[in-house]
């Protein structure tokens, strides 16, 4: 037996008997990673050169296919009807040409999206029951569009476009990347940012919003980790107090998320982003909408809580800096925080669905995710003269 696989075979039997046992605390998803790192690692080994090339090559293929079937209520259909369906019905409820039908959900079986229980007569597995559900179906629906269509068309031609004279045709400058000019706007034809794009195009913005919402579901939050009761009880007793403000916040899941973390909570709770976002949204007792453009002057003086998910992984490092320039000026010394809720590429052993996410952005975003260096260096270039430490811990890099 190949040394590699023997290795990863007693690899995964010990993970999994781990894993099995149910550990409790902190240590059970680590488990979990591991044995999946293991299984993934075990596959790779017992594949020949052929089955790698074919996996790879045809990847995007099973992204066309899911999204046939997501647009034919495919998953939905199946997991509603909670028995086998066959071809010939799925194609009278669809309306799809069931020849063409058949061979996209044949293909679909074969990749374990569904599982064929009889000729032509299939029920979904737990990928399909995935995406029957709305964050898999959002998920698809509004990575797809942009996604596949700029980097499976456009990305490549754009890096040759851009590069240097130098014998590498993807050797590249970092003044190369305007948002006004990516792969995105070279595979759209458009002249505008991506939100701005995105802005213009109602059923994508709607799809986006679902997706900020839902995006991390069945991840940890971040209120099981921070400990906000405590800012709560050092809040500022003076009237109208400010305690979180979550700029750039959309439609104000995060604030939604704290209200009901905490019911009773005092103090205001202010949501700041562009008037398409904000318009939406109903003030409250608690919640108070506020129109704001984050690279102007920041309203909102001295607050206990100022509050970014995933807004700096959208810029390059010069915009960032504006963005909290303003608000370290706008900062109580010694009082006001900084929370920043985004991923930190480890300086090694990186996941590939952080690396997936910092690809995605370069080519849409002219951005990046942050290695945890490269967070270092961009908070202290912007880290006011008579701030506290930087502190970095856990999951959550905290900027006081």
């Amino acid at each position: 037996m190949d040394p590699d696989v023997s290795s990863l075979l007693w690899q995964v039997e010990s993970l999994g008997k781990l894993h099995m046992q149910k550990q409790s605390g902190a240590s059970e998803p680590s488990v979990r990673r591991n044995l999946r790192a293991a299984v993934t690692k075990l596959g790779i080994a017992l594949e020949t050169p052929g089955d790698i090339i074919g996996r790879i090559t045809n990847m995007s293929m099973n992204t066309v296919l899911l999204r046939i079937a997501i647009d034919l209520n495919i998953f939905k259909l199946l997991v509603e009807k909670e028995e086998p369906m066959s071809t010939k019905e799925l194609a009278e409820v669809t309306g799809a040409d069931r020849v063409l039908l058949g061979r996209i959900l044949r293909c679909l079986a074969a990749t374990n999206v569904l599982e064929e229980v009889e000729v032509e007569t299939y029920v979904p597995t737990k990928i399909g029951s995935t995406f029957a559900g709305e964050f898999g179906i959002v998920n698809l629906k509004c990575l797809y569009y942009l996604l596949l269509s700029v980097l499976a068309n456009r990305a490549t031609v754009f890096l040759r476009k851009a590069k240097l004279t130098t014998a590498s045709p993807y050797i590249i400058v970092s003044t190369v990347w305007n948002p006004l000019n990516l792969p995105l706007q070279m595979a759209f034809g458009v002249k505008e940012p991506v939100f701005a794009w995105i802005y213009r195009h109602p059923a994508y913005f709607a799809d986006f919003n679902t997706f900020m919402r839902l995006q991390r579901s069945g991840r940890a939050n971040w209120l099981d980790y921070y400990p906000l009761d405590k800012d709560i009880a050092s809040l500022s007793e003076e009237q109208d107090s400010a305690l979180f403000v979550d700029i750039g916040g959309a439609l104000g899941h995060e604030i939604e998320a704290i209200q009901n973390r905490y019911p009773k909570i005092p103090g205001r709770l202010i949501l700041q982003d562009l008037p398409v976002n904000t318009d939406q949204v109903s003030k409250t007792e608690t919640l108070e909408p506020m129109a704001h453009d984050f690279f102007t002057i920041q309203p909102v003086k001295a607050a206990r809580i100022y509050y970014f998910r995933n807004i700096f992984h959208d810029y390059p490092d010069e915009k960032c800096s504006v963005i909290l320039r303003h608000t370290a000026e706008a900062m109580k010394v010694g009082y006001s925080k900084v929370l920043i809720n985004e991923f930190v590429i480890p300086n090694r052993g990186a996941s590939s669905f952080m690396t997936y996410v910092d690809i995605n952005m370069m080519s849409i975003m002219a951005a990046k995710e942050r290695t945890e260096q490269q967070w270092y260096d961009l908070l202290e270039v912007c880290r006011p003269q008579d701030s506290q430490d930087l502190a970095v811990g856990g999951g959550f890099r905290v900027h006081h």
